[in-house]
């Protein structure tokens, strides 16, 4: 039962986070979910992680990020009382650095798009979680 506990945990970072944050090591997320403690430092935050924004107003907003760090996620996971006991999720020290787009970018804008396009899908259809 632990096994699939942690495949369950393991796909749902994976499936949450993945969609905002560059390079997540999942055999670093593996390795600690052993321990029910996962602490995930300096990630990447991707460029376009703010246009699920569009799903919710309706039209692109006039951004776009240039820049984005997570100092740590901490998961919190209690194995031995998972039905009764939550999961904490604690997020520190989130810089991003947002600029207006002045400019028209034909290959950027079909970029987005399809960007926009994927996270309106995942949205609506969510993916059923792998198991092995």
């Amino acid at each position: 039962m632990e096994w699939l506990a942690k495949k369950v945990v393991a796909a749902l970072v994976n499936r949450f986070f993945g969609q905002y944050l560059e390079d997540i090591n999942t055999q670093e997320v593996n390795d600690a979910l052993l321990s029910g403690q996962i602490n995930l430092t300096n990630l990447k935050i991707r460029r376009d992680a703010l246009c699920f924004l569009d799903v919710y107003y309706g039209s692109p907003l006039p951004i776009e990020v240039k820049k984005g760090v997570i100092g740590r996620i901490s998961l919190t996971i209690p194995y031995s009382s998972f039905f009764t006991q939550p999961v904490v999720i604690n997020i520190e020290d989130v810089f991003i650095l947002v600029t207006p787009v002045l400019e028209y970018d034909a290959e950027r804008e079909r970029d987005l798009d399809r960007a926009r396009k994927r996270q309106t899908l995942a949205y609506l259809f969510p993916d059923p979680l792998p198991i092995d």
